[in-house]
């Protein structure tokens, strides 16, 4: 009887952690996503800006300039809190793309994940002033 008992009690322990484990584990994956609320640059006009040039900058950077050739083609970052995050080849196509839109701005909120040092852009919309 009591081995019985002892066999029940660590199947239940046993049960317990492996529902815990998996607890864990959906919350490591669900929770990979950042909101970013910045502005929207061109590589070529962040430049190797210091952070006081690029908060400058930010205030009289337009469209029409982050959607010229060249700019386009140097690919996107977010200003965000003082610092500057790249986005990867198949965001800046996503920005690109959003940039377009006629209401679109510069000032967004954009849903991301980090991968490899750069953001990897899951929505973006125009940031609440």
């Amino acid at each position: 009887m009591r081995y019985l008992f002892l066999t029940g009690v660590i199947l239940c322990l046993a049960v317990t952690s492996a529902q815990a484990a998996d607890v864990s584990l959906t919350a490591t994956l669900t929770i990979d996503s950042i909101m970013f609320k910045g502005d929207i640059i061109d590589n070529i006009s962040a430049g190797s800006k210091g952070t006081a040039e690029l908060e400058d900058s930010v205030k009289t950077y337009s469209k029409e300039i982050a959607l010229q050739p060249d700019c386009v083609k140097s690919g996107y970052s977010i200003f965000c809190e003082g610092k500057l995050y790249k986005f990867d080849a198949a965001s800046n196509a996503k920005i690109e793309e959003f940039l377009k839109k006629p209401d679109s701005s510069l000032q967004v909120t954009a849903m991301v994940k980090k991968r490899n040092g750069e953001l990897s852009l899951v929505s973006i919309e125009n940031r609440e002033q």
